[in-house]
């Protein structure tokens, strides 16, 4: 199955109100699912946002909430205006979640919202991608799970008020879990700030053993502030 999306627009705000555990919200598509998906030439000016306090959702991105489950998505010249708000959910200023046996190419991209991350459990926030986990990989074998980003930037300032454990801030991408993290040519302009948690920086927050890691010709001119 093929799901493109191709010079869109967004301008409505996106509020994810549920009471029941799990669930995606972003600007385009909340969560795609064993899909081909692209979006080319697309932008979200929407706030995306969740405020959900005693449960936990698991993606939320200014354009795709998560991509989970045999997923290989691209975006490709697509921009997010919005602010990015999640509470107990990965949250990114593009993308929020890659999951369970997936992969996701962004490249020539750029968030220009803030993304804050209110969780008091630990979450992750990125200015382009949240994190990637590849915990069910073995049930879902399509893909590798990975995640690679290229010439892409973040001028959004990325928080996370993590209060009790090691939370995860990064400008271009919050954790990564996977067999595969490329971050190629990007920049991040925006204001790292982590309250109660650990592992802040300007492009990523954290990796994990493992993870084949790429990290070349990035530039960070960000503010750095963990408390």
């Amino acid at each position: 199955v093929k799901v493109n999306f191709n010079n869109c627009v967004n301008y409505a705000d996106i509020a994810h109100t549920g009471t029941t555990n799990e669930g995606a919200s972003g600007g385009f598509a909340g969560r795609v699912v064993n899909v081909t998906a692209t979006l080319n030439n697309c932008d979200n000016y929407g706030d995306v946002s969740t405020n959900r306090g005693t449960t936990w959702i698991q993606g939320i991105g200014g354009l795709v909430g998560e991509a989970n489950r045999n997923v290989m998505i691209t975006i490709d010249g697509s921009n997010n205006y919005g602010n990015v708000y999640a509470r107990r959910s990965v949250v990114g200023g593009l993308l929020g979640a890659v999951t369970n046996a997936s992969k996701a190419t962004i490249k020539n991209s750029a968030n220009f919202g803030n993304v804050e991350n209110g969780a008091d459990w630990n979450f992750y926030a990125g200015g382009i991608v949240g994190s990637t986990n590849n915990s069910n990989a073995g049930k879902w074998t399509n893909y590798a799970n990975e995640i690679v980003v290229d010439n892409c930037q973040n001028y959004g300032d990325v928080t996370t008020q993590n209060a009790n454990t090691g939370g995860v801030v990064g400008g271009i991408e919050g954790a990564g879990n996977t067999a595969l993290l490329s971050v190629t040519n990007c920049a991040n302009y925006g204001k790292m700030g982590i309250k109660g948690g650990s592992n802040v920086a300007g492009i990523v927050g954290q990796g994990v053993s493992g993870t084949k890691t790429i990290i070349d010709g990035n530039v960070n001119y960000g503010y750095i502030a963990g408390a």
